[in-house]
């Protein structure tokens, strides 16, 4: 009973050794999408191999701050600048290039020393779990390696690496891991903008299964039938030149698609109003037109999220949240360096209302929002108020019929509002000559009069019943607005 027993204990050791085997971290011919605490995605992509008696990997740069002021595009990846691997480990290196061991063969309960520096710290490494596990709808056996800390003398110390584990899957790599750069949590002199923690993998390329890297075409991906509304608002106050402000309302709707090889055609019918405000003198405009525009690829759009674009002596990496809808976003020019080769790049410094431009898949963009506390006071927003694409609807659509009527600009009378016959207007003599105009709700001009004198009659027998914008144009060029409502 008792060879039985040790037979069949031999043979799940034999199994678990087996199911030990041909587990890798990270495999060079896909991409890897993974998502931290706050869903910003970060990506493994492998540009280059070396064949030595290891394979080395050597990931896609990423920009990394040197020190203080100093920034270079040409920095290691978050997961190291280069991954070695072999049948029984890949090794990681951190900024100090010191190395991190995953034994990528070791069995159920099986430690290693993972990490060391000579009379400072010991980090161990265990398998702490075998198991199948479902992700990214795939069932495949994963390994879960645990991690505790030692001081100089081997004494265990508190550490959260001592309560972060990674996951490797046997046939897709890591789909839990850390962002090594930083392992074991490293502090610096400088403020660094990334810190320690655990990714999730969220994306595969090969196979193409979960999140993907978001293009230009995925980003203004509609269909006939879809719709957007986006209210624009800028508000500044300048010691010198007073307050101003501007609304800008759009509404598109899409009406045709054509896909060419190249580029996408798109018919779309927008009504646009904008209302103009320069110490109160306010104007106003409201047009209808159907618009033809062509969508093409985005080079720099379509890098991944963390790949530096570099154009000439500038350089940034748009980033990508993992949200619903997906986002992703280029970084205010105040993130961006600027700098030549492989020397020292500064961030710049500049003053002003400074934004992400933050683009939605299928929804277009760029949405955006700031304030500045410079030389002009105030705040700058775009945003997505509303959409309905296919059967999908979200948020409050504008009202383009909200037209602000005559007494809204104190300098100009209309009697009777609303009118049938005729309507009189009253003008400040300093005005005149003054232009008239009347506009549909569909952006056509309908009536235009010239009027030279203080109070002047307009008839209006030939106009449809329905409500319309006037429009008044002084001598000085200034342009008021109102509504008028013919019966």
């Amino acid at each position: 009973m008792k060879r039985v027993i040790a037979i069949i204990g031999l043979l799940i050791l034999a199994f678990l050794w087996m199911k030990a085997q041909h587990y890798q971290t990270v495999y060079p011919d896909r991409v890897a999408y993974f998502a931290d605490q706050s869903n910003y995605i970060k990506c493994i992509r492998i540009d280059s191999v070396l064949i030595q008696s290891d394979l080395i990997f050597y990931p896609f740069a990423n920009i990394q701050q040197l020190d203080y002021e100093c920034y270079t595009p040409y920095g290691p990846s978050w997961i190291g600048e280069k991954i070695m691997v072999n049948d029984s480990f890949s090794l990681f290196f951190n900024l100090k290039n010191d190395t991190i061991k995953i034994k990528t063969n070791a069995a159920l309960n099986e430690s290693w020393v993972a990490y060391e520096l000579p009379d400072s710290t010991t980090i161990t490494a265990t398998v702490i779990d075998f198991d199948t596990m479902s992700f990214l709808e795939q069932l495949d056996s994963v390994k879960t390696i645990g991690f505790q800390v030692y001081d100089e003398f081997m004494t265990p110390v508190d550490h959260n690496l001592n309560h972060m584990t990674i996951i490797i899957s046997r046939h897709h790599g890591i789909i839990k891991t850390f962002n090594f750069y930083l392992f074991p949590d490293y502090s610096t002199e400088y403020f660094l903008t990334e810190t320690f923690q655990v990714y999730e993998l969220i994306g595969l390329s090969k196979p193409e299964i979960g999140i993907q890297n978001l293009t230009w075409f995925d980003i203004f991906d509609f269909q006939p039938g879809d719709e957007l509304h986006i209210l624009y608002h800028s508000n500044c106050w300048e010691p010198e030149y007073g307050s101003y402000s501007t609304t800008h309302k759009t509404v598109t709707k899409y009406i045709s698609r054509i896909d060419y090889p190249d580029s996408i055609l798109y018919v779309t019918l927008t009504e646009s109003s904008v209302l103009n405000d320069f110490n109160d003198e306010k104007s106003f405009s409201y047009r209808i037109d159907t618009i033809r525009s062509v969508i093409k690829s985005n080079t720099n759009f379509d890098k991944l999220p963390g790949e530096p674009v570099i154009d000439s002596y500038q350089a940034y990496a748009n980033s990508m949240v993992y949200n619903d809808p997906l986002i992703k976003s280029e970084p205010p020019y105040e993130e961006w360096i600027s700098g030549e080769g492989y020397l020292c790049w500064h961030m710049p410094v500049a003053d002003g209302c400074f934004f992400s431009k933050n683009y939605y898949k299928g929804l277009g963009g760029p949405y955006y929002s700031c304030t500045s506390y410079f030389t002009c006071i105030g705040e700058t927003n775009n945003d997505l108020v509303y959409y309905k694409k296919g059967s999908k609807t979200w948020g409050t659509p504008l009202n383009m019929s909200d037209i602000p009527d005559a007494s809204y600009n104190p300098k100009i009378e209309f009697y009777p509002n609303p009118a049938d016959e005729k309507v009189t207007i009253m003008i400040n003599s300093h005005s005149l000559p003054a232009t008239f105009e009347l506009i549909d709700l569909d952006g056509k001009k309908i009536m235009q009069r010239v009027l030279n004198a203080e109070i002047s009659a307009v008839t209006l027998y030939e106009i449809p019943e329905g409500i319309y914008v006037f429009k008044m144009i002084d001598n000085r060029g200034i342009v008021s607005y109102g509504k008028l409502v013919v019966e």
